[in-house]
């Protein structure tokens, strides 16, 4: 009776989740495009000179997604004159003009060419919309990218005080080596690749605080529920299980005393948790554009589905252990040596803090060494999407990073 009042309660929180969705982003579409319009005018220039992926400092890592952030913005202002409120909202119009780059459409449409019409990505939630067009009524592309640059590391210092505070000093480093690893000067400067770093960055400071509260009542459940639902609403299917592998790290540091069998049996009741909100909410979307649409967007999601799971890109096959070494290349590329020095010393450090007990540090590290394994999982189902964008893809090691540093500095003598 408990197991099915918690699959009810978690199937009405996904539903709940997918309403407020609907009327967040119907409410946001009331908002005026003109001056959103004209914000991104002022600063869309920016995409002429950078192009679509340029680079910070020359290095593949560092990349920016301009591609994917000129579409974002060109669906903030596009307005559709011939369409419904609930169409807005459901499809989600963007600047199309032939079959150009989003970057040279945005730019098209905010000189009014001729020509432009209607793309759409209905099988997407478009969540960031809830705060980018409201943020475009005041700010232009640029102002962001300066605003960005200001919060992000205000921000990771808020999160560094509050390890200090909540005893969690061992969980500084790993926490460090996290962010840089996400090369955050790269983030700052990209819509794209904000939302994961917020959502994973906002849940270290979330149980950080209220590691308490949440373990009442069996609440961690529910929290990764309605993690992955965030996850996928926000999120333009860049490295989401980031927000799972960074969460599931501080559920460990929670559940320091558990049993072994408890810690993975925990992992694995929070990662399917994760895994029903977020892949529940990429349903949930598809069923009520369907429904509310007239239109089968079934149809077009399960084809990029399959698509995105397939082994083929560009003409060829490959292997997943392609894509795992194209964004294992492309994360570690320039930082080898470091990484090798920083993982052996954490080893090290763990091993010497387990009193050299090497089967005490496995038994500590093995539901870390379960979360290290989750980007490699996630690559191997989306091999085709991790092969063609390990630009963004590569964040997903993120989770090996924070997990097996974490693993390292956080063993103790007196563990099981």
């Amino acid at each position: 009776m408990k197991y099915l009042k918690t699959s009810l309660n978690m199937i009405l929180i996904l539903i709940f989740g997918a309403l407020t969705g609907i009327v967040l982003l119907c409410l946001v579409f009331l908002l005026p495009t003109l001056p959103m319009y004209q914000h991104v005018k002022d600063s869309a220039y920016v995409f002429s000179i950078e192009g679509e992926y340029p680079s910070l400092d020359g290095s593949s890592s560092k990349l920016l997604d301009n591609y994917t952030d000129a579409l974002m913005l060109g669906s903030a202002i596009f307005d559709k004159k011939d369409s419904s409120l609930l169409e807005k909202t459901m499809n989600v119009y963007h600047p199309q003009y032939d079959d150009s780059f989003p970057t040279y459409c945005l730019l098209a449409y905010t000189e009014d060419y001729d020509g432009m019409y209607a793309g759409s990505y209905s099988r997407y939630w478009h969540g960031y919309l809830v705060f980018l067009k409201p943020l475009l009524l005041v700010i232009d592309y640029l102002q962001f990218r300066t605003v960005n640059r200001l919060f992000l590391p205000c921000l990771v210092l808020v999160i560094l005080a509050v390890l200090v505070k909540r005893d969690q000093k061992k969980m500084i480093l790993p926490f460090l080596a996290a962010v840089f690893f996400l090369r955050p000067s790269a983030v700052a400067f990209s819509l794209q690749y904000s939302t994961i770093f917020y959502i994973s960055m906002i849940s270290i400071l979330i149980i950080a605080l209220w590691r308490d509260q949440l373990k009442k009542n069996n609440r961690f459940l529910f929290y990764f529920l309605i993690l992955g639902i965030l996850t996928n609403y926000l999120d333009f299917l860049t490295y989401p299980i980031a927000t799972l592998g960074i969460s599931a790290v501080m559920w460990l540091t929670c559940h320091t005393d558990a049993s072994l069998a408890e810690k993975i049996r925990g992992i694995l009741a929070n990662s399917v948790s994760w895994a029903f909100g977020y892949f529940g909410m990429w349903i949930a979307k598809w069923t009520a554009a369907s429904l509310l649409l007239d239109q089968n967007v079934f149809q077009d999601a399960l084809q990029q589905a399959l698509f995105r799971t397939s082994d083929s890109a560009f003409g060829s096959h490959f292997t997943r252990w392609d894509a795992i070494y194209k964004n294992i290349s492309m994360g570690f590329g320039r930082i080898e040596w470091l990484t090798v020095i920083l993982f052996g010393a954490a080893l090290l450090y763990g091993i010497w803090a387990c009193h050299f007990r090497l089967k005490q540090f496995l038994f500590h590290g093995i539901p870390y060494l379960l979360v290290c394994l989750m980007p490699f999982v996630w690559y191997g189902v989306l091999q085709n999407h991790s092969y063609i964008h390990p630009l963004f893809t590569y964040r997903s090691l993120v989770v090996f990073v924070f997990a097996f540093l974490s693993m390292g500095l956080t063993a103790r003598a007196d563990q099981a």
